[in-house]
């Protein structure tokens, strides 16, 4: 297929961790021709360690829609639009690339279950679980690594992600990690609305909302994918241009520089999967079984082929 004719998930292979980082590795490299990459390539083997369970003092993560895919995917989103915004003139030093990156792989990290916590999924954090991953980012780094000023810039980053939170009532040491946290918070959106498999994967976020105390949003999973394209329009959008200042039309520059494609693929991905799910909602009228016939992919597919 022509690059230009390419969708986003046809960029390259996203579906394990380590292809992914390859990815981000590349983009950070496009940023900072130098960048030592020795702190985030041990923070990949831990992230990766943390979530499959083999990390000291922690259960694997049993969160199948914010799973250790979701968060590389949120990393090379937030990587993806970083690169956009230098090339559109927005510099940042290595260093708060850095903090952004940490803070993306941390950003779920308070669904993981502690080793001793046998009750249930980690879902049962869903409310609160962003201060939970900031308390486990502060145990992961020490006093030497990270100063508390920036701890406390990457707290507000990481809290950039809480729907319910005002992102411009946040206090931020600097403007340029307050852009990164509107970057974070971004890429946490369009991650996961313009996965391909999106729309597949809302029946699990639906098992974490009912364990996680959000039972009274959503009654059942025919309701949240009933619901899904209106969340997408009424609040989505919302904060995307106006709580994060619209920071997502960066990417398109990192599209235009890493792959000769002028367009936003993730904006072009998530009308894709609103589109197909419309047409979902009218073809099934209310009939759970056929949203499931129609929703069959899965991860492991081939990421070339079709719907």
């Amino acid at each position: 297929m022509d690059k230009h004719n390419k969708r986003l998930h046809e960029l390259c292979s996203c579906v394990e961790p380590e292809n992914i980082f390859v990815e981000i590795k590349k983009i950070i490299s496009c940023i900072f021709a130098s960048f030592d990459f020795t702190a985030l390539e041990r923070l990949h083997v831990d992230i990766t360690r943390l979530f499959r369970g083999n990390y000291p003092g922690y259960r694997a993560s049993n969160t199948a829609y914010h799973d250790v895919n979701h968060t590389y995917l949120v990393v090379l989103a937030l990587i993806r639009i970083i690169h956009g915004l230098r090339l559109n003139g927005t510099e940042f030093t290595p260093r708060q690339v850095q903090l952004a990156v940490y803070c993306a792989f941390f950003h779920d990290t308070g669904l993981i279950q502690r080793q001793n916590d046998r009750e249930g999924t980690g879902a049962k954090y869903t409310i609160g679980h962003e201060e939970r991953s900031i308390n486990l980012l502060k145990e992961y780094f020490d006093q030497a690594e990270l100063s508390d000023d920036e701890l406390h810039d990457c707290s507000q980053m990481i809290r950039c992600t809480i729907l319910a939170e005002r992102p411009a009532e946040l206090h931020f040491h600097n403007e340029k990690m307050r852009i990164l946290g509107y970057v974070l918070g971004t890429a946490d959106i369009t991650a996961q609305m313009a996965d391909r498999q999106y729309l597949e994967k809302l029946p699990s976020l639906f098992n974490e909302f009912q364990e996680g105390g959000l039972a009274a949003d959503y009654i059942s999973e025919l309701e949240l994918l009933e619901k899904t394209d209106e969340f997408y329009n009424s609040i989505a959008i919302k904060r995307l241009n106006e709580d994060f200042q619209g920071i997502a039309a960066n990417v398109k520059a990192h599209f235009q520089e890493r792959w000769g494609i002028d367009e936003d693929l993730y904006a072009g991905a998530i009308e894709q999967n609103m589109f197909y799910l419309r047409g979902l909602c009218e073809t099934c009228q209310k009939k759970i079984d056929c949203y499931q016939k129609q929703l069959r992919r899965r991860a492991g597919v081939n990421v070339t082929g079709g719907r």
